[in-house]
């Protein structure tokens, strides 16, 4: 699944890990609400809830992003 061999390469975890990276550079502190960042990957790559939430729980157990206080998705490992 992180790396499918027998689907779309576009449905891969690093694929969209990759968007929504994107999507919260794109952010001037890094931040966006769960909800708002969905309907921005979704708006450049179609994708279920279930495979959104699950990339964006692998991003959190590799330490690339983190749940604020507030229930935004922050960048914490932020490209050089």
């Amino acid at each position: 699944m992180i790396l499918p061999t027998d689907t779309r390469p576009e449905l891969s975890l690093y694929f969209l890990g990759g968007i929504i990276i994107q999507k919260l550079e794109e952010n001037p502190d890094h931040t966006i609400t769960w909800l708002d960042l969905y309907e921005q990957v979704k708006q450049q790559q179609a994708l279920s809830h279930k495979l959104f939430q699950l990339t964006l729980n692998w991003l959190h157990l590799i330490s690339v992003v983190q749940v604020n206080s507030e229930g935004g998705v922050v960048l914490v490992h932020q490209s050089a």
